[in-house]
């Protein structure tokens, strides 16, 4: 995984023992084409007539917010130009791959179809490490459900060249293991209710002992 970095002073004399006070003159992106330049500067914390210290803990602070959002691999701000008492910032992203399609494997094509209307994902969607790890609690869900404990999901990513740049297929194997059955079943503390009366409710419970 890329490092978020934080270039300033590559091209200006700048002294990190002696910080400035300098007013953002402009802001410009690259590799920002998916998303709305307004939101990434609401998150990032800066704006345009802003006053920052450079070098200083706004623009480490600016990427440690886009970072948390889980979006991009790679986060970096530049210095372009330092003009008078104002400086020219770039914000370059690294977005993380979108998806193009995912597949279930190891189950059969029933359970993969239901399993498919809980995940809510889609083709366009980017592949989030939150994505990945919601997508197979929601597996691991539906089998617990039916009885078993013990399901493992790994999960891989492979790019799909066929849809583009920066798209990938992701697959979902899944090893349901073996349904947990019940030994025995004991009931404690029912002193109004017969023990027998409680079992003849637990329709779908065997090898009951008591």
């Amino acid at each position: 995984m890329a490092r978020a970095q934080v270039v300033i002073g590559e091209k200006y004399d700048i002294d990190y023992l002696t910080p400035k006070q300098y007013e953002i003159g402009g802001i410009e992106f690259e590799n920002a084409e998916h998303f709305d330049s307004r939101m990434i500067l609401m998150v990032a914390g800066l704006q345009v007539g802003d006053k920052i210290s450079v070098p200083g803990d706004r623009i480490s602070t600016a990427i440690d917010n886009l970072w948390k959002q889980g979006m991009f691999e790679d986060v970096k701000i530049t210095c372009t130009r330092i003009q008078g008492n104002n400086v020219f910032l770039k914000i370059i992203l690294r977005e993380r791959p979108r998806l193009s399609k995912f597949a279930l494997r190891g189950v059969s094509g029933d359970d993969a179809n239901k399993i498919k209307e809980d995940m809510h994902i889609q083709s366009g969607d980017v592949v989030t490490e939150n994505l990945l790890q919601t997508s197979s609690n929601i597996i691991k869900g539906y089998y617990l459900e039916k009885g078993f404990t013990n399901v493992a999901v790994e999960t891989t990513t492979e790019p799909d060249t066929s849809a583009g740049r920066d798209r990938v297929i992701v697959n979902f194997k899944i090893n349901r293991g073996k349904r947990v059955k019940i030994d025995s079943l004991i009931f404690e503390g029912n002193e109004q209710i017969p023990t027998k009366k409680l079992i003849r409710k637990m329709k779908k419970t065997h090898d009951v002992h008591y």
